[in-house]
């Protein structure tokens, strides 16, 4: 029988295809039975499996059609050609050719079927595949949608533990990315993988349409080597579309009916559905997975997949439409709560005609901007008739429009909703935005200030302040307050900030949205004094605030999110920021689409303050890509001067000079925080690529600039990063600063910048283990290097091999830092040229005698050298020499 060919496994199913083999090996399992929705890439495995399966049986892969689904025997047809007619009359005779076919094409080896689409086979074929199952003579391994098949004599296996049974999952962020790639020949953004991922579901099938149809529509684009979604496509892949209307025209009308409304309203509770069918229907769509309760309220039900949704909303006729919700609604029937259904079911209403109330609209206008739906928030406001609101729906427009254009082309217009502001709300509102506006487009502390200010006058001048409790006018200068905040904390002025929130907080502020904002601000200015616990805790307490009330604080998420994993990536604490980083890759519906040019950022960041800066290569150019083209948070000058430090430590001294080159022709450069480190890190750029005494004098005067800032969490970064350049004038500044500190880095700063000090060499080792343990892999490698040549110093060589054994394995975790190891943690960097020349003599096996000749010196001679050698790399024989004089950087060369 002729092999089949090799296809490689499916992406994400690596585990599952294991688990599939060994069911199939396994004496005591019969094979396994696995159940998946259209697209879920059933097909792709049965492939897989069927050329991996030879290696110890003999494949027979057999597709069941729906066309065969009603002939006798129609699905093993190909395996029946020796049948004849009068066999074909009785399952006996048919069996028993099977078994005969079987045999001759196996030669004796084992049987395995693999059958795909294992819900259309007819019942007389599932029937004698069940008998061939239960006598052993074949394995099998069948794929079948979530359906009520023909026949249920396969699924029956599964029950009496014969087949193994097994669901296919969606396919996980990681993975959507993995396919995105694989098909783009290229990177891509985490924001368009995210897009792609939440739209798909994690469907294969689903996922390659969407992907195709964003780049036939241009939505999607390659720029500078990285794809990235510059929108969200419009309309839906013709392809899929047929093969949703194909699915659909099978229903009968009643549940056409049913899912239409579902549809059309985003989501249904499953009482409402008796006005549009029986109880029967609604089974059925449930059953066949066609609908699917939601899994926050069992009692609701959406479309499955919600791309279905999508689609099937454009094929209900206008008039059909306004017929099904006049069903479902009836009469006086208000909108749900707010919630994804919510949006949808306003849209549905506004395309019926129905007539909703200003206040609704805006409200709506509000969440869907901020829950990355700015289309659906710009439609909302433009909907809003009464002249009263049209300066709140101008607003909620122009946010929507912040989100979907270019800040730049807002500035002018965003101050004049300003000056047309009829109430308190308004104006607040739109100074918010005004703000937002002026720092994206100029980076600039001093102009978010400004319109601080502005804001302040006109509360002050413009409206009544009434007395009593918090009324509009006292709420909307607790949002000045907070926006000044803002402000001081862009301008690094910490301590300011915190004399202003401080207060704030304890007077115990009821208000949510004020309190998840002052929590933010607050958290951040701790953590730019030292204070990264508490100021942690603070962005830790907002964010989970938002998590209880994601629609009503949706427009607090990136703010809060981005300030949460700076304080943990600069105060060490790296595991915790990943975890929250994936926790947050598959968020639902929020604005992260928009911010995921700052998170891929924030990502990377996290990747170069462990020392992987291999892994953080492609996550650095991917943020820069996405940055180029949107940074409303105005992270692009950090982010480049952070990737020019990370190509100078892996030695690629042009892209770090044209990082560099970029980061100084900006003409802003952000936040004052993310400035001066920024200009530190080109700083150690050019050390490590030139070694000079102005660059590191230019470091030790940003430190000196951060210090009289008062912006002392900078002030570490800085010290810390002079330190492992090799100048360590300031390091008793540092020794003072972290001593004060909150948090795990500020300890291990601590006891690092001590054991410089003391020169104390057993310090050293555990401030190096320290920096270890919490993933500060460059600063553990350097502590490891300080540590041998204290020791050898001191001529203690046994402590001398246990560091050096540390220091091999750390290098070997750094990766690609050629350039960083070259200069401050090569064990062999203190040998000269001779001892060098004759250490590599030795380790290609050359006697003493046979160097001493080749060098024209005395064996004597050459034994002194060793001696040496040996106690400058802590090792004490000549079979030490190779592994102690191995490349750290992993290049395995050992040339002078």
């Amino acid at each position: 029988m002729a092999r089949a060919p090799r296809e490689p496994v499916p992406v994400g199913r690596n585990d599952l295809a294991d688990e599939l083999l060994a069911s199939v090996k396994d004496r005591m399992s019969s094979g396994a039975i696995v159940y998946g929705s259209i697209g879920m890439g059933k097909s792709a495995l049965a492939r897989y499996l069927a050329g991996t399966v030879q290696d110890f049986a003999v494949p027979f892969l057999l597709h069941a059609g729906v066309g065969m689904a009603d002939v006798p025997y129609g699905a093993l047809t190909p395996w029946l050609s020796a049948a004849s007619a009068a066999d074909m009359e009785s399952s006996v005779s048919v069996l028993r050719a099977l078994v005969l076919y079987f045999r001759t094409q196996s030669a004796g080896r084992p049987v395995v079927v693999i059958v795909d689409d294992a819900h259309a086979l007819d019942p007389d074929s599932s029937h004698l595949l069940a008998q061939l199952v239960t006598a052993g003579t074949v394995k099998l391994l069948a794929f079948a949608r979530k359906v009520p098949g023909r026949s249920e004599e396969l699924s029956s296996l599964s029950e009496d533990g014969l087949l193994s049974r097994f669901d296919l999952q969606s396919l996980s962020f990681e993975d959507v990315r993995k396919v995105c790639e694989v098909g783009l020949g290229g990177r891509i953004s985490q924001g368009a993988s995210a897009y792609f991922t939440g739209e798909s579901e994690g469907n294969p099938l689903f996922l390659r349409s969407i992907l195709d149809h964003a780049v036939r529509t241009e939505a999607l684009v390659l720029s500078d080597e990285t794809w990235i979604l510059t929108a969200k496509p419009d309309g839906v892949d013709p392809g899929l579309s047929d093969l949703v209307v194909s699915v659909i025209r099978q229903l009968p009308d009643a549940q056409r009916d049913i899912l239409g409304a579902v549809a059309l309203a985003g989501e249904l509770p499953v009482t409402d559905l008796s006005a549009l069918g029986e109880e029967e229907d609604v089974r059925t769509l449930l059953e066949s997975g066609l609908l699917l309760p939601l899994p926050s309220d069992n009692s609701l039900v959406a479309c499955h997949p919600p791309l279905y949704g999508r689609i099937v909303r454009t094929l209900v006729p206008a008039a059909r439409s306004a017929v099904l919700r006049e069903r479902v609604m009836g009469v006086g029937r208000g909108l749900p709560p707010f919630g994804k259904g919510r949006i949808q079911h306003l849209r549905w209403a506004l395309d019926c005609g129905a007539t909703v109330d200003d206040p609704v609209l805006l409200d709506a206008a509000h969440v869907a901007t901020d829950r990355s739906d700015p289309e659906s928030g710009s439609r909302f406001a433009g909907a809003v008739r009464g002249v009263g609101s049209m300066p709140a729906a101008a607003v909620e427009t122009a946010r929507a429009q912040f989100l979907l254009g270019q800040p730049v082309l807002m500035e002018t217009s965003v101050f004049s909703l300003m000056e047309a502001a009829k109430d308190p709300e308004t104006l607040t509102a739109a100074a918010v935005l005004a703000a937002r506006v002026a720092f994206a487009v100029h980076g600039s502390a001093k102009d978010v200030q400004a319109v601080a200010r502005r804001l302040d006058q006109g509360l002050a001048t413009r409206f009544d302040d009434p007395a009593g409790a918090m009324g509009s006018v006292e709420y909307a200068r607790s949002e000045a307050r907070l926006l000044s905040s803002f402000a001081l904390n862009l301008a690094g002025r910490y301590v300011e900030a915190e004399q202003l929130l401080r207060p704030f907080l304890e007077a115990g502020i009821s208000d949510p949205k004020l309190t998840v904002l002052a929590c933010s601000f607050l958290g951040e200015a701790l953590g730019g004094t030292g204070r990264g616990t508490e100021g942690r805790n603070l962005t830790a307490r907002a964010l989970a605030m938002i998590s209880r009330a994601p629609y009503a604080l949706a427009e607090f998420q990136s703010l809060t999110l981005t300030r949460h994993l700076s304080l943990l990536i600069h105060t060490g604490e790296f595991a915790e920021a990943e975890a929250v980083l994936r926790g947050h890759q598959d968020d639902e519906g929020d604005c992260l689409f928009y911010s995921a040019g700052t998170l891929s950022a924030l990502e990377a960041i996290l990747e170069v303050r462990r020392g992987r800066f291999h892994s953080a290569a492609p996550l650095l150019s991917t943020a820069i890509a996405t940055l180029r083209l949107s940074d409303r948070d105005v992270v692009l000058p950090y982010v480049l001067a952070v990737a020019s430090w990370a190509a100078a430590a892996m030695g690629e001294k042009a892209r770090s000079r044209s990082l560099a080159g970029e980061f100084a022709g900006l003409s802003h450069t952000g936040a004052s925080a993310f400035s001066l480190i920024g200009k530190a890190h080109v700083a150690a750029a050019m050390v490590l690529l030139e070694p000079t005494v102005e660059h590191l004098a230019h470091l030790a005067d940003l430190a000196g600039t951060a210090r009289e800032s008062e912006m002392w969490a900078c002030e570490k970064d800085v010290l810390e990063m002079s330190l492992l350049c090799g100048d360590e004038r300031q390091v008793e500044r540092l020794a003072q600063l972290t001593y004060s500190f909150e948090g795990i880095e500020a300890k291990i700063l601590s006891e690092y910048a001590e054991a410089v000090l003391t020169k104390d060499p057993a310090r050293m080792e555990r401030a190096g283990d320290l920096a270890e343990n919490s993933q500060k892999q460059t600063l553990s490698v350097d502590a490891a290097a300080r540590a041998l040549r204290l020791y050898a110093a001191g001529g203690d060589h046994a402590a001398q091999r246990g560091v050096l054994r540390a220091l091999r394995r750390r290098t070997g975790m750094m990766e690609r830092a050629d350039g960083l190891l070259g200069g401050s943690a090569d064990q062999v960097r203190d040998l000269t040229a001779r001892e060098r020349e004759i250490a590599l003599l030795a380790v290609n096996g050359e006697s003493n005698r046979a160097i001493a000749d080749r060098l024209t010196v005395s064996a004597r001679t050459v034994e002194g050298h060793l001696y040496r050698i040996y106690s400058k790399l802590g090792i004490s024989r000549r079979e030490e020499l190779a592994a102690a004089f191995e490349a750290p950087s992993g290049t395995g060369s050992h040339s002078p």
